[in-house]
This record gives structure tokens, C-alpha cells and sequence, in this order.
């Protein structure tokens, strides 16, 4: 099971946009992908038209976490046309609460999770986090081990980006796992590029551009009105955008990370 996280304790830097567009891409290769919202606040679940799901109290992925053998994944998983999704749950609040008060990280909790619902049925589990630093954030960083790192392109994002990595630091030398950053995303970047902006990509190509790969995502309405849709721009109703090459260069890199996977789809 290949697992790839979307992270910055910032908000607003295109965590959301990007992990549907990657599974997207993904999915259009033939790829079977598994979201999974971790951010208490829904956003890609009620992003990809799943608003129902978020309010249901019935099973959550609250639950599927402190319990996984008590959920069944028939009960928690729901199907988009382009990839399956684990939606989020204001009950993700409590399990922060948990983990806060606990004396050990609890390290493992969702690797568990994620074998119990199924996650081995797929070639790629991609998860969006909170927007905050955190023990649950943590726990996630550290099972999935590669980071993928979404940022706006305002110098804001310089020092939540240079904290991030401080605090990766850190988490790695107390859990003793590998947490690798595996390529940075500049999201919704306009042309042409203001001062701001071209600071903000010096900086990011001088501390990252020998380390991973560095892409960059275009302003695009098509974008938006995709999201608007409840859908990828590889969506069967999306509109063209030259931004699928973009994604596609993503996928690409995915697929050299996760070699049980060939390009049609299909495991080794």
C-alpha cells in the first residue's frame, strides 16, 4: 500500500485543489485511487459534492481511526466517478483531542486505519491534512512518509514552508521514521509573475530545486470550474486546460515512487 500526503500547516495554499487533480490525472491512467479527507473541516468532501457524508453521524472515519474492526468499509467509503473517497467527519476533533493527551504518539493509527478499510485494493491512498500542526497531523505525516507540499506564491508561504520542514525535522528524529518531502507545488501562481511571486519561486528553486522537483500550477478558471462540478479537470465534463500537463508530470513522478504499479494500472 503506497501512501502520498498533501501538507502545509498553512490554509489556503491549494491542498484541496491539488489532491483532487493528482488523483484525478492518476485515475486517467487507470490508476485505482483512494482519497482520504483528514481535515475536520470537509473541505474536499463537500469540494467533491459529498456534503451528505460529512454530516452523517451514523460512521465516520472517527470511528474507522479509534476502532477500525468496528467499521465496515462498505459503510465509510464512498464512489466518484474518478476515485473512491474516505470523507471527513467534525468528529476527526475528538481523535486530536485523544492523541493530544496521550503519553505515546500513536504512530500506526492510520496505517491501520487504511489496511482495515481496504487501502491495499488500490495502487495510491492520497490524503489531505488539517491545516494545522498537530499529534494527529503528525501521525499522518509520519505513516504516510511522503509529502507532497502545496504553497501559494506570498511570502507567507516562505515561513510556514521553512517551519514545516524544522518541525519535519523533529517529528523524524522522535518517531525515528523516514518523512521525506517529495515535491513542492506552487498553486495558483499568476502571470505575469509581480516581485512577490518571483521572490517566492527563487526561494523555493534555491532550498528545494536540487532536493525534488518543483511544479507549478497556473491560475486557470477551467480549474475552478472543474472543482465547481464536483470533478478533476480529467473529469468527462472538464474542460480542456494546459494545466493537465502539469498534473501529468505529477503522475509520472507518482508512478517512479510506487514501481508495484505499472502506467495502465495495473500491479506488478
Amino acid at each position: 500500500m503506497f501512501s502520498l500526503a498533501l501538507a502545509n500547516q498553512k490554509g489556503g495554499v491549494g491542498k484541496t485543489t491539488n489532491t483532487v487533480n493528482i488523483a484525478g490525472a492518476l485515475a486517467d491512467r487507470g490508476h485505482d485511487v483512494l482519497i482520504v479527507d483528514f481535515d475536520p473541516q470537509g473541505y474536499l468532501t463537500m469540494t467533491l459534492g459529498f456534503a451528505d457524508a460529512y454530516r452523517d453521524d451514523a460512521v465516520s472515519v472517527a470511528d474507522a481511526l479509534q476502532n477500525p474492526s468496528s467499521v465496515d468499509p462498505d459503510n465509510l467509503l464512498v464512489s466518484h466517478p474518478e476515485f473512491d473517497l474516505i470523507p471527513s467527519s467534525k468528529k476527526l476533533h475528538s481523535v486530536k483531542r485523544t492523541l493530544s493527551r496521550q503519553e505515546t504518539p500513536g504512530f500506526g493509527l492510520v496505517n491501520r486505519m487504511f489496511e482495515a478499510m481496504g487501502g491495499d485494493n488500490y495502487d495510491l491512498v492520497l490524503v489531505d491534512t488539517p491545516p494545522v500542526q498537530n499529534a494527529f497531523t503528525d501521525v499522518v505525516l509520519v505513516d504516510c512518509g511522503d509529502l507532497f507540499v502545496p504553497m501559494e506564491p506570498a511570502e507567507p508561504s516562505i515561513y510556514s514552508i521553512s517551519s514545516l520542514v524544522s518541525h519535519i525535522v523533529g517529528l523524524q528524529r522522535s518517531s525515528g521514521s523516514s518523512v521525506r518531502i517529495r515535491a513542492v507545488i506552487l498553486s495558483d501562481v499568476h502571470y505575469p509573475l509581480d516581485n512577490e511571486q518571483k521572490r517566492v519561486r527563487r526561494w523555493v528553486d534555491d532550498n528545494f530545486g536540487n532536493q525534488c522537483p518543483v511544479y507549478e500550477v497556473r491560475n486557470r478558471a477551467a480549474i475552478q470550474r472543474s472543482l465547481r462540478d464536483h470533478s478533476s479537470i480529467y473529469g468527462p465534463d472538464a474542460e480542456m486546460t494546459d494545466m493537465t500537463a502539469v498534473y501529468d508530470r505529477i503522475a509520472d513522478q507518482i508512478e517512479r515512487l510506487n514501481p508495484a504499479i505499472r502506467a495502465v494500472g495495473t500491479r506488478d
